[in-house]
């Protein structure tokens, strides 16, 4: 007996073939056609390094012996809201506010989240260490430009179609209807 996804691969195969191959079609329009052809992402997901949490951008040496008893108290140099283009960079003793998606400033390797903090905006009380990597989201940490995304044979439904709008597909070849 054959497994769901090889079975499904041949009939795929075998439709496209007697078809006549594949033909291309605006994403758009894809919903609920089945792709033709493996598809690889243009650009890498994120295509940049980003907090994945609300909070403060540091340098988790700086934060390393924070503590609830002993926070480490740091200047709030600037806030850094998602979507901004700016790039920023932060000096050592410093923090930046940081929304959840917003590119990290250079320098900072970490986020301490508002949680962990007694919120500030002049200074701010950081109540926990935080590690190298903590919260942040690295340039092709989901996809690496290149890579594939969606085999051949999948069914395009507003999930993929999502996927392959952020992976910078606009056409995709399908199996003819």
């Amino acid at each position: 007996m054959l497994a769901w996804e090889e079975a499904r691969r041949i009939v795929v195969e075998r439709v496209a073939a007697a078809a006549g191959g594949a033909e291309p079609v605006p994403l758009v329009e894809a919903q609920g056609r089945i792709l033709a052809t493996d598809v690889q992402a243009r650009g890498s997901l994120p295509g940049f390094t980003n907090s994945a949490m609300d909070g403060y951008a540091v340098h988790a040496a700086d934060v390393a012996t924070a503590s609830a008893d002993g926070p480490v108290v740091l200047p709030v140099v600037n806030d850094i809201a998602a979507g901004n283009t700016k790039a920023w960079s932060l000096a050592t003793g410093q923090t930046m506010r940081i929304m959840t998606g917003a590119p990290m400033p250079h320098g900072a390797d970490a986020v301490v989240p508002v949680e962990a903090t007694d919120g500030g905006v002049v200074r701010v009380q950081i109540r926990e260490s935080r590690a190298v990597g903590s919260h942040v989201r690295e340039v092709g940490e989901d996809v690496e430009a290149g890579n594939v995304v969606l085999r051949r044979g999948t069914l395009l439904g507003p999930g993929q179609i999502a996927l392959l709008a952020a992976a910078g597909i606009a056409r995709v070849r399908v199996v003819p209807r």
